[in-house]
């Protein structure tokens, strides 16, 4: 079993010196730039998702933003359900009889 592990090993480093990476190379880090957005959240002090864009387009340059915190994504949406289900004076269930009782 040893054996099987040490031709492994040695397979590996073979590959690994094919592809110019040793044992110890790590992804880089990533520019401090790229997370701009997060990181003007986090500054901020928010918590949500952030949508932006800056475009030039025929018309002229275009740019918007907009967000919503967390609490407006995790909360349920409810909208005009429940008044419309109250005014038409029937239970969303057994709305044809079947579960009436007789």
């Amino acid at each position: 079993m040893a054996g099987r592990w040490e031709e492994l090993e040695a397979r590996l480093r073979t590959v690994e010196s094919r592809l110019g990476i040793g044992a110890t190379d790590r992804p880089p880090l990533p520019d401090p730039k790229t997370f701009w957005v997060l990181d003007g959240l986090r500054a901020r002090g928010d918590e949500g998702v952030a949508f932006a864009g800056d475009v030039d387009t025929a018309a002229g340059p275009v740019a918007w933003q907009y967000g919503h915190p967390t609490e407006a994504l995790t909360a349920p949406v409810l909208g005009a359900a429940p008044d419309a289900l109250s005014r038409s004076g029937r239970s969303p269930r057994g709305s044809r009889g079947c579960c009436s009782p007789t």
